[in-house]
C-alpha cells in the first residue's frame, strides 16, 4: 500500500494548514491557454487540478496512491490515472504542460521523473516544479515531520533540481524563490 493511501484523509487539511499550496504562483508559471492539455504528477486529491481545470482543455491527475486519486474532485475534464510517476505508460507528447508540486523530494530518482515529464510533453511543453529548499530551516522542520509520519524524504536545492532538469533534456525559463520554496518553470529543449 502506498505511503499516502494512510494520510489521504487529511491530506487536504494538513496542506491548507502549512499553506503549502502556492496555486497562484504555480499558475503564473505555468501560462495555460484554453486548449492546453495539463498532466499533474503526483498530483494526489487534485487540488491543482481543480483549480486549473477553467484555464485549460483537460487535466490528468497521475499518483501511485488510489486512495489520494479517490478525493480528486469529480470534473468531465479532469481524469486520474493510478502509476508510478517515473513510469506512467501514457503517450508520448500528450500534453502541453506538465506539473510536479510538493512531489520530487518524496521520490527516489528525480532524474527518471523528470525525463518521463519530457517524454509527455509536446514540443514547446512547460514543466512547472513546485517545491521546497532544502537548506531553509523550515523545509528541514517539515523533512523531520514528514520523514516521522511518512516516509524518508530528499529535498533538493534549486540549482540541483535544475542540473537535472537539463540533464532530463529541459531548458530554465523562469525560477523564483520565496524563502523556503521555489517554483521553477523549464521548456522543453
Amino acid at each position: 500500500m502506498p505511503v499516502f493511501d494512510s494520510v489521504a484523509p487529511h491530506y487536504d487539511r494538513f496542506m491548507r494548514l502549512w499553506r503549502l499550496y502556492h496555486t497562484d504562483l504555480i499558475a503564473r508559471h505555468l501560462h495555460l491557454a484554453p486548449d492546453h492539455d495539463l498532466v499533474d504528477l503526483g498530483g494526489g486529491i487534485g487540488h491543482h487540478a481543480f483549480q486549473f481545470i477553467h484555464s485549460c482543455h483537460s487535466v490528468t491527475v497521475v499518483d501511485v496512491s488510489t486512495s489520494m486519486l479517490q478525493r480528486v474532485p469529480a470534473h468531465p475534464s479532469i481524469q486520474t490515472v493510478t502509476a508510478d510517476i517515473g513510469h506512467t505508460q501514457l503517450s508520448d507528447q500528450q500534453f502541453d504542460a506538465a506539473l510536479l508540486s510538493d512531489v520530487l523530494h518524496h521520490v527516489s530518482d528525480p532524474l527518471t521523473v523528470l525525463r518521463e515529464a519530457r517524454r509527455l510533453l509536446r514540443p514547446g511543453g512547460t514543466l512547472v516544479v513546485h517545491d521546497f529548499e532544502r537548506t531553509h530551516p523550515v523545509t528541514q522542520a517539515l523533512g523531520l515531520m514528514e520523514r516521522l509520519l511518512l516516509e524518508s524524504v530528499r529535498y533538493l536545492t534549486a540549482d540541483e533540481l535544475l542540473r537535472l532538469c537539463r540533464e532530463a533534456g529541459f531548458t530554465l525559463d523562469t525560477i523564483t524563490h520565496r524563502r523556503w520554496f521555489y517554483v521553477i518553470r523549464v521548456l522543453v529543449a
